[in-house]
């Protein structure tokens, strides 16, 4: 008869067990934080970018004010690559030697520096975690923030923020579009 209890004992054990499991409510989904574009910044930072079969890095010092950017890119030698500016006037890229190419937008002269088409403008609102017209925000990280976006083929997934507070800046983030693959580290923001 005592087998015959226990069992009877550890199958109510289990169907309690499994019921109390059933009663859970569901996880709350984090309040969605809205997120504004800051009209200016100064970042600091890393950016690496491959394709499966090239790759190229360097340290960025960029300044946004309002609608002008200057961007500085370093080899990880620290030997200057070169220099993106853009403003009303369109946009320049500065190379050693004082070479100069000029073109409407900073995308288009991307390729020249770095040897991949990048859409540099839409980094604007990327490296502030800001989702654009026609951006759609997939997922969202335990603070509401935005943990994964996606914007005209590209998926950008924010792998850390520097803090937990809705308005911190973005520590990493990684942009992809087919094979190929944006990585940015901040080491440095500061909003203007």
């Amino acid at each position: 008869m005592r087998p015959l209890l226990r069992r009877f004992a550890i199958g109510l054990a289990l169907t309690g067990g499994l019921a109390a499991c059933a009663l859970r409510p569901p996880l709350a989904e984090p309040a969605a934080v809205e997120r504004i574009a800051a009209p200016g910044f100064e970042l600091e930072g890393r950016v690496a970018v491959r394709d499966g079969e090239r790759s190229t890095a360097a340290t960025i010092y960029w300044i946004h004010e309002g609608g002008d950017d200057a961007i500085d890119f370093l080899a990880p030698t620290g030997q200057v690559m070169g220099r993106l500016e853009s403003d009303r006037g369109g946009a320049r890229l500065q190379l050693p030697g004082n070479r100069l190419r000029e073109a409407d937008s900073l995308d288009a002269l991307a390729g020249d520096l770095l040897g991949f088409e990048l859409p540099v403008s839409r980094l604007r609102d990327w490296v502030q975690a800001v989702a654009g017209d026609g951006a759609r925000v997939l997922r969202r990280d335990p603070q509401g923030r935005p943990a994964l976006i996606s914007e005209q083929g590209w998926l950008i997934e924010y792998t850390a923020y520097a803090d937990d507070s809705a308005e911190a800046p973005i520590r990493r983030l990684q942009a992809r579009w087919g094979e190929l693959q944006l990585t940015l580290l901040v080491d440095h923001w500061l909003t203007r």
